[in-house]
């Protein structure tokens, strides 16, 4: 790659990242509103002891996943019509100030992109010594066809 094509792509990156697109997102690709669900955007005390990336089109799929966020409540309803759930778990942190956040999700004619980010404490963060399953919930337009899930780790600094 030439030290020009070099720069432009740097450029273009730092363009893109500072629209708030993740750029790995195809630039026809259109936006998708995000939903709460629930009372939070994310949960940290979940039984989602494993990673997982799911696209949750039906409500016997949703009731399971809900019952791993929340055993008290019933799923907060949605309309699998018109809509589904996008859901990233991070798995089990063995302390606290882990995160996990969707950046952007969008779509094109065939695809679901999916932009998420897992977040760690940095190694000077003092954090809380307990069990962590940081879970990510979002709903959105019902799209059919294939998910890309585009993935981001950041640790924080703490200071």
């Amino acid at each position: 790659m030439t030290r020009t094509n070099a720069l432009l792509s740097a450029v273009l990156f730092t363009t893109l990242a500072a629209c708030g697109r993740d750029p790995a997102i195809p630039a026809d690709a259109r936006d998708l509103a995000m939903a709460q669900v629930g009372f939070a955007q994310s949960y940290s005390s979940t039984q989602f002891n494993q990673p997982a990336r799911l696209v949750i089109q039906d409500q016997r799929t949703w009731d399971e996943a809900w019952a791993k966020i929340d055993r008290q409540t019933p799923a907060p309803a949605t309309d699998f019509e018109t809509s589904m759930i996008v859901l990233a778990a991070m798995g089990q942190r063995y302390s606290g100030g882990y995160s996990i956040a969707f950046d952007d999700i969008a779509a094109t004619q065939h695809t679901l992109y999916v932009s998420v980010t897992e977040g760690s404490p940095g190694d000077r963060c003092m954090t809380t010594q307990a069990l962590v399953q940081p879970v990510a919930v979002t709903r959105v337009e019902r799209i059919e066809g294939d998910v890309q899930f585009i993935e981001h780790t950041q640790a924080y600094d703490c200071y």
